[in-house]
C-alpha cells in the first residue's frame, strides 16, 4: 500500500490543449524522476524535480500517454489524455 506520499495527480485529464500539470505528494521533496511515453511505449519527454508539481506546456499531441514517476523509490504510474 502506498502512503500519501507517493502518489501522482495529473490535470486536466483529459488536457485540450496539450497541457498538463503534474502534482506528486513527496511532502520530503525528495527528488521525483518522471518519464511521459506515448501509446507506442516511446518517452517523449521525461524530466527531474525537486517540486510539488510541475507544469508541462510541451503541447502534446493528441493521444494517450503513461506518465510514470519514481517518488522515495516507489513506481507509481498515471495516464492521461490529450484530446
Amino acid at each position: 500500500s502506498h502512503s500519501a506520499k507517493e502518489e501522482l495527480i495529473i490535470w486536466p485529464n483529459p488536457s485540450t490543449n496539450g497541457h498538463v500539470t503534474l502534482q506528486f505528494g513527496n511532502s520530503a521533496l525528495e527528488m521525483v524522476n518522471v518519464a511521459i511515453s506515448n501509446a507506442h511505449g516511446q518517452i517523449v519527454y521525461q524530466f527531474t524535480t525537486d517540486r510539488g508539481q510541475m507544469i508541462i506546456d510541451q503541447s502534446f499531441s493528441p493521444g494517450v500517454y503513461q506518465a510514470v514517476a519514481w517518488i522515495n523509490g516507489v513506481r507509481v504510474s498515471r495516464r492521461f489524455v490529450v484530446w
